[in-house]
């Protein structure tokens, strides 16, 4: 233990990096003696103080202190958060672009139904069916299976939240918020999907789907 004389006290601060949790920290007087690894703060009267002029007031004070990797505190913060950045960046252009090619993907399945069920949906309205009720049939089943892989594909992302920690700040991993933006895009992105289908089943011509058995 070493006695120490508390000559005032500040505020909460960063002093292990802005990704540390616990931020205790104590001011010791250079003239007490300091480890031979310590931090120095100091500040100017009117505008942060330059290297040589902490290096200056350092060596009167002790003349065998070396200072190095002298900076502002704004300049350690950016440092420190420069990779965390830059792989938060890159994750979301990989996010972005996975949820565009979601979209595109959807759309493409949804068209290429259509295409594929040309034939039954043309001997179903050749036997009377209206087009409109079973252009809903068609998209209550797409929806559903829609929902479904929503559902697995939210239980994938939780499982594997974890991963993501080291990459967020002011959110948490399984922030519900985020999981539900990201359910409602694709949700809507299939909606929307399942518009264009229904001209093209109303082009669907049911003489010519006869002629073709």
């Amino acid at each position: 233990p070493v006695a120490c004389v508390v000559r005032g006290v500040v505020r909460d601060f960063q002093a292990c990096g802005p990704k540390a949790k616990i931020n205790d920290f104590i001011f010791l007087a250079i003239r007490g003696g300091i480890q031979a690894s310590s931090f120095l703060y100091a500040r100017g009267q009117q505008t942060a103080p330059v290297a040589a002029e902490i290096r200056a007031a350092a060596v009167r004070v002790d003349p065998r202190m070396a200072i190095y990797f002298p900076g502002t505190v704004q300049e350690k913060i950016e440092l420190e958060l420069s990779w965390v950045r830059l792989t938060t960046r890159l994750t979301l252009a990989y996010a972005l672009t996975a949820v565009l090619l979601c979209i595109v993907g959807v759309y493409s399945i949804t068209v290429s139904q259509v295409w594929q069920l040309n034939r039954e949906f043309g001997i179903r309205m050749a036997l009377g069916i209206d087009p409109a009720g079973l252009w809903s049939r068609f998209v209550r089943g797409h929806l559903l299976g829609v929902v479904i892989a929503v559902a697995l594909g939210l239980g994938g992302a939780v499982a594997v939240a974890q991963v993501l920690r080291a990459l967020l700040f002011g959110v948490s991993e399984r922030d519900p918020l985020s999981y539900a933006l990201a359910a409602s895009v694709i949700l809507l992105a299939s909606s929307l999907a399942c518009i264009p289908s229904y001209y093209q089943l109303r082009r669907i011509n049911p003489a010519d789907c006869l002629r073709s058995l």
